[in-house]
């Protein structure tokens, strides 16, 4: 049986939205902007915090009145041009940023290389150098906006203004990753629950909308879990001993599923679970399927030494109705799920 999917990311989650880049020099004016930028004094606090902290990134109000997730990040300059310490920005609109997170690293992370190679040139001709290290930068940070695994910016020597550039450049690079870094696991902070490590309600609507985005609409199913008995688990033996048995009840849930099936959960002891058959294979058999789930569920769980049992009431629906939402199934699956409580729990009723 194949491990459940714990995350799936919708293609509209894909698609780049907003994003804007800034070269700005040392005086606070714009070098190299969105059009109308150029030439005027950029007042915003990423711009204070790059001179002192080199770079990051903060989420901050700008002068038209929108919020922007902002990355920064500053070079060191050279020793007989301390101009050239110009600074990175690239900002996102907030909304955007939250639903595109992990493609907007990459973005920033290919922004980033391609600003690298733009100092290099910069500093070429600032500095009337046209020396073989240079190329050498330039190539290095070609490849590596063209996504070539394993490119560094070399570290070179001889001319001290080439050297400077070559550790800039590498630092540059270097903070941009960590910002991809911090950029991918904020996306997965936002779609994914913290106790469970399941999908949330957020990654959970990015799916049913995905499914339904599908032509034809495949056969797909929702199902409504609720965990039966689990308050007085809290009640008596503490939330820490609740969120124990959740832990566990969730990893046996997902083992009960296929690859191409996500399960969510949407809060408490709430759980959704969306069964597609995108595959193309025999629609699977939804009765079947609870069974297992309920049997899993109900297998003890060891709690400081004390075995808990907990049940498990299921609500099933599997057939899209003509001129339903997105959320219509859902709120179906969760009136079965109510019958099932009303008939003595730990069973499934279809919709």
């Amino acid at each position: 049986m194949g491990k459940g999917r714990a995350s799936q990311t919708s293609p509209a989650a894909k698609e780049r939205l907003g994003q804007e880049a800034f070269i700005v020099g040392a005086d606070g004016t714009v070098l190299l902007g969105p059009q109308g930028t150029i030439g005027r004094p950029l007042p915003v606090e990423n711009f204070k915090l790059a001179q002192s902290n080199r770079s990051g990134w903060a989420i901050e109000t700008w002068p038209d009145g929108q919020r922007y997730l902002t990355g920064y990040a500053r070079g060191v300059g050279q020793d007989d041009y301390t101009d050239l310490g110009w600074t990175a920005l690239v900002r996102q609109p907030l909304a955007a940023a939250y639903d595109n997170a992990d493609v907007a690293s990459r973005e920033i992370f290919l922004w980033g290389v391609g600003f690298a190679a733009l100092f290099s040139a910069f500093a070429w001709f600032a500095a009337s150098l046209i020396t073989r290290p240079l190329h050498a930068i330039a190539d290095a940070a070609v490849r590596l906006r063209q996504g070539e695994p394993g490119v560094k910016i070399p570290q070179l020597g001889g001319a001290a203004e080439v050297a400077d550039l070559s550790t800039s450049l590498r630092a540059l690079v270097t903070s941009l990753t960590r910002t991809q870094d911090a950029l991918s696991k904020m996306e997965d902070a936002a779609c994914h629950d913290t106790l469970t490590g399941l999908p949330n309600r957020r990654l959970f609507d990015q799916y049913m909308e995905e499914v339904l985005s599908r032509s034809p609409v495949p056969y797909f199913a929702v199902l409504s879990l609720d965990l039966d008995n689990f308050k007085p688990v809290n009640d008596t033996l503490g939330h820490h001993a609740g969120d124990v048995v959740l832990r566990q009840v969730s990893a046996r849930m997902l083992s009960c599923l296929r690859s191409n099936d996500l399960i969510a959960r949407i809060g408490g002891d709430e759980v959704v679970i969306i069964v597609d058959a995108a595959d193309g294979k025999e629609a699977p058999n939804l009765q079947e399927i609870s069974e297992r789930l309920i049997r899993a569920v109900n297998e003890p769980v060891l709690v400081s030494g004390k075995a808990v049992r907990i049940g498990c009431s299921i609500g099933i629906t599997n057939a899209m109705r003509p001129g339903e939402s997105v959320q219509d199934m859902p709120d179906r699956a969760d009136a079965a799920l109510y019958k099932a409580k009303a008939q003595g729990r730990n069973c499934a009723v279809a919709a």
